[in-house]
């Protein structure tokens, strides 16, 4: 009921009680979520075994994403339809 008071939305509103959105295939799920590009793909290596900071950068944004869409499919988490856009855009 917290969350309910946080978001200012009633409680069927906010967990989708009165009506079950279709759930949307893993694959979807990862295309919305992940950054461009394959997420299994081996990062692009420069000269040397050190990774500069665009690298570590997409390194998080892979797990990060990984870590969404593994809360999105595994856990039908409810939020992400409502808050998504807001967590995609700290990538």
């Amino acid at each position: 009921m917290l969350y309910c008071r946080a978001f200012d939305l009633p409680e069927a509103e906010l967990f989708d009680l009165a009506n079950k959105a279709a759930r949307k295939s893993p694959a979807q799920v990862l295309a919305a979520i992940m950054p461009e590009g394959d997420p299994l793909s081996r990062l692009p290596a420069g000269a040397g075994r050190r990774g500069g900071m665009g690298t570590a950068q997409d390194l998080a944004a892979r797990v990060h994403g990984l870590r969404l869409a593994d809360d999105v499919i595994a856990g039908s988490d409810p939020t992400f339809p409502r808050f998504g856009s807001y967590w995609l855009a700290t990538l």
